[in-house]
């Protein structure tokens, strides 16, 4: 259970799986205001996406590995847990986001979500949905993050969530998106250098 204080000055008790989806969604203004003293910086599991179709749960697949990337990431930021324990979590996710951007890439799940099924409906519904969602959540976190290294991990980390938003809410096929292939190799390049042996030994 966490305590959250509303501008007012009033309190009020939530618990760990309410923190993100009322703490930060609706206001409220949590003991500190930097994103990685949150956990998983505010963003929702598996970025809000539901599972409607295959390629709902494809876009969820990603969505959760940035959440928990960004989990880690602030265990790191606040000295809570093991650094090499954490890197390997997060390259493990980062394995699960690049196999997703290739399975998903497959025609047949973006005809499933476009066809007139029901289920096809309320998926894109679903995603739009979400999308607008995880605009908010990553705006957010971009907005409260500062220069250092897991900092920088954590930006890259919200600009890969924003460009998945920005292909659903623009109709694209999200694992044909070049920007977000492009966001995702800079993601993955700064994580990369934050673990290397130099910088690891470095902290």
């Amino acid at each position: 259970m966490k305590i959250v204080t509303s501008e007012s000055g009033s309190s009020l008790l939530i618990t760990r799986s309410e923190w993100g989806r009322i703490g930060v969604r609706k206001g409220w203004l949590l003991a500190s205001s930097h994103p990685l003293e949150i956990p998983f910086g505010g963003f929702p599991g598996r970025g809000g996406f539901g599972s409607w179709t295959e390629y709902e749960l494809g876009a969820g697949l990603i969505g959760e590995a940035l959440h928990c990337i960004l989990g880690s990431l602030g265990k790191i930021w606040r000295g809570v847990s093991d650094f090499d324990l954490e890197r390997g979590h997060i390259m493990e996710e980062v394995g699960l986001i690049d196999g997703a951007l290739s399975e998903y890439a497959r025609s047949l799940y973006w005809e499933e979500l476009n066809d007139a099924g029901a289920d096809a409906v309320r998926s894109r519904e679903s995603m739009k949905r979400a999308a607008v969602g995880l605009t908010d959540d990553a705006g957010r976190v971009l907005g409260g993050l500062g220069d250092s290294d897991v900092e920088r991990a954590a930006r890259a980390c919200a600009e890969c969530a924003l460009v998945l938003a920005s292909a659903v809410l623009s109709d694209r096929d999200v694992f044909r998106h070049p920007g977000l292939f492009e966001a995702f190799s800079v993601l993955r390049s700064i994580l990369e250098e934050l673990f290397s042996p130099r910088a690891a030994g470095a902290g």
